[in-house]
């Protein structure tokens, strides 16, 4: 899954954004963070809805609402329901 990642993707990305996540461990919040923004700076709704809760609530990164904001409202254009949820 990593070399087809590194190999640009799309699908392979969001799904070792969301395998990292899901770990919930601070030793992989740096890898889903990156994962996920590659993903999410491409049009996916579900990596760019997980880089918002990132920022949201600063896991291996700076906390930003005005950024955790952003990444919600693009994950909801596209549907994405819990996004809609978070971003009003």
């Amino acid at each position: 899954m990593s070399k087809l990642g590194k190999e640009g993707n799309l699908e392979a990305a969001a799904a070792l954004g969301e395998f990292y996540f899901r770990q919930e461990h601070p030793l992989t919040y740096k890898l889903s963070f990156e994962w996920n923004e590659w993903a999410a700076r491409r049009g996916d709704a579900g990596s760019q809805g997980r880089l918002a809760t990132i920022y949201h609530e600063g896991l291996g990164v700076e906390r930003n609402p005005q950024r955790a904001f952003a990444f919600w409202l693009l994950a909801a254009k596209q549907g994405h329901s819990g996004a809609r949820a978070m971003s009003g």
